[in-house]
C-alpha cells in the first residue's frame, strides 16, 4: 500500500516539476492534490478489512433493539408484508395458470371455440345438450368436439 501511494505521489511530483515548480513546492502540491495521504490509506484499509462485518452486526443489533421498543408497529409491518406476499403469490399463481402456462394440448394454436346464439334467455355462448350431441355425431371438420362450462 505504501509503495502504491508513494508511486502516485512521485508521478504527481514529476508533473509539477515539469510545470516549473521547485522540488519542495512540487512535493507539497502533490500531497495536496493527492488529498491527505493518511486519510486515503485508512479508507483503503477499511475497505480491505472486515469492518463491513462488524458494521452489519451493529446494524442487526440496532434493529433488534428497535423491534423490542415498538412491538405493535413490528407486528403490523410483519402482518402487512405477510398479506402482501400471500396476495402476490396467489395472483401470480392464477396468472401463471391462466395466461403464462401453455395449454395442455398437443397443438393449442389449432383450438377453436364454437358457440351458438339462441333467441331465448340463455344468451350467446351457450350450447344446449342436444345440439352438442348432434355436433359430435355429425362432425366431419374437427378432430374432436368437447364441451365445457
Amino acid at each position: 500500500m505504501d509503495r502504491e501511494i508513494n508511486s502516485h505521489l512521485t508521478l504527481l511530483e514529476d508533473d509539477f516539476l515539469r510545470k516549473g515548480m521547485s522540488p519542495q513546492e512540487a512535493r507539497r502540491a502533490a500531497r495536496q492534490a493527492y488529498d491527505d495521504v493518511e486519510q486515503s490509506r485508512q479508507a483503503h484499509q477499511d475497505e480491505r478489512s472486515m469492518l463491513w462485518l462488524s458494521q452489519t452486526l451493529q446494524d442487526i443489533r440496532y434493529a433488534f433493539r428497535q423491534i423490542g421498543k415498538y412491538p405493535g408497529f413490528v407486528a403490523i409491518v410483519v402482518l402487512t408484508l405477510g398479506l402482501g406476499t400471500g396476495a402476490t403469490t396467489a395472483i401470480f399463481s392464477g396468472v401463471n395458470t391462466v395466461l403464462l402456462r401453455p395449454l395442455p394440448y398437443r397443438d393449442p394454436s389449432r383450438l377453436v371455440r364454437v358457440t351458438q346464439r339462441y333467441s331465448h334467455s340463455l344468451g350467446p355462448g351457450f350450447v344446449l345438450g342436444p345440439d352438442y350431441r348432434a355436433w359430435r355425431r355429425e362432425n366431419s371438420l374437427f378432430e374432436e368436439i368437447e364441451a365445457f362450462s
